[in-house]
């Protein structure tokens, strides 16, 4: 979690730590492409590494659907009920 974040609200983005460990690879190419591998979609930084939404890869695992409260600043995380509807 970045340490701008509020308490408790995770960044938008994930982490470098983060995306090590959903590409279990440490090289910014080799993660970039795992990632597009996986269909999850990316930026690339001025210096060549991936950032990854975190509400792309939660749309894309299927779980949640976070979207910005106009009120808030920090995400609000809704449950995806498309995901299990046939």
């Amino acid at each position: 979690m970045r340490a701008d974040a509020p308490a408790g609200v995770p960044s938008a983005f994930l982490t470098t730590e983060e995306i090590v460990h959903l590409t279990d690879r440490k090289s910014p190419k080799a993660q970039k492409e795992c990632l597009a591998r996986q269909r999850i979609r990316f930026v690339e930084t001025a210096s060549g590494k991936p950032r990854v939404l975190r509400a792309a890869l939660e749309q894309r695992m299927g779980v949640a659907i976070s979207v910005f409260d106009e009120a808030t600043t920090f995400p609000v995380v809704r449950p995806n009920f498309n995901a299990i509807r046939k």
